[in-house]
This record gives C-alpha cells, sequence and structure tokens, in this order.
C-alpha cells in the first residue's frame, strides 16, 4: 500500500495499523482503517484505482501494464482471454508483484477475466473462457461492511 501513497499521504501511513480495500466505484475512498476513521481517497494515491475507474486507459493489470481497453480490444478479437494466459504464465514464472503493484493488493486475474467476459457479451458472443471464482458483491467502506 506504501508504494502507491503520494509523499504526502505516506506521511500519514502507519504501517502497524490494518487497513482494507474499498472497491466501490462510487465511493472515493481507495484504503480505510480497520480499526479507525483514518482514509485514504483516490487523490491520495498515484495511481489510477481500476475499481473506481471508467477510463479505458485505466490499468486493469499493475504488473505487467494491460489497460482496459487493451483487455477488451482482446477479448473481442480473440473471443477468449489471451493477455488472461499471459498475465497466468508469468505468475507462474514469478514475474508479478500484485501485492506492491495492484491497489487491491492481489492478484488482477479476475478483474482481467470479467472485463474480457463483459466485452465479449456486449459484442453478443458467447465468452469461450474459463469463469472466475463467485465474487461477493462489494460493500463500502462507508458502512463498514467489507471484509478483509
Amino acid at each position: 500500500m506504501r508504494s502507491l501513497l503520494s509523499a504526502e499521504a505516506q506521511s500519514r501511513f502507519d504501517e502497524r495499523r490494518g487497513f482494507l480495500f474499498c472497491k466501490t466505484e462510487a465511493c472515493e475512498v481507495v484504503y480505510f482503517g480497520a480499526q479507525g476513521s483514518e482514509q485514504y481517497l483516490e487523490a491520495d494515491l498515484t495511481v489510477s484505482v481500476f475499481q473506481k475507474s471508467n477510463d479505458p486507459s485505466c490499468l486493469v493489470c499493475y504488473c505487467f501494464g494491460h489497460t482496459v481497453e487493451a483487455v477488451r480490444e482482446d477479448a473481442v478479437r480473440t473471443g477468449s482471454s489471451t493477455i488472461a494466459d499471459d498475465i497466468t504464465e508469468k505468475c507462474r514464472q514469478g514475474l508479478d508483484r500484485c501485492e506492491q503493484e495492484n491497489p487491491q493488493g492481489s492478484c488482477c486475474l479476475g478483474n482481467v477475466r470479467q472485463v474480457a467476459k463483459t466485452a465479449i457479451i456486449e459484442k453478443g458472443a458467447t465468452p469461450d473462457m474459463q469463469e472466475p471464482g463467485t465474487e461477493e458483491a462489494p460493500a463500502c467502506c462507508c458502512t463498514r461492511e467489507e471484509k478483509p
């Protein structure tokens, strides 16, 4: 988390505190304190947050630089997601740095596959790809329902 914060936000950051990630698109909070009211907003980060952006040039894969637009184009062109396959292979090789690079602090493959699947469905085709795991609907940090 520290590596993604602006210099000003880093000056307020205390690693000993636990933080949770808010993936609610309409909420400007990205990280919130697990035991207090400390918050870090989108403006406190040095990168755009995929879950909070509608910009097609926003990264969805922070380790290897894949944008939402590139994933959509790949999925529509191939009917699958060769980008997801490429990321999977690079992860197998240990080339990923998800915990350091991705604001959500975990692997992007579920996000990449969802972007690809949505693009294929919007085109009117049936996705020819492995289904990502079922995820719970995101709860906003402001309601304190988000689980780590």
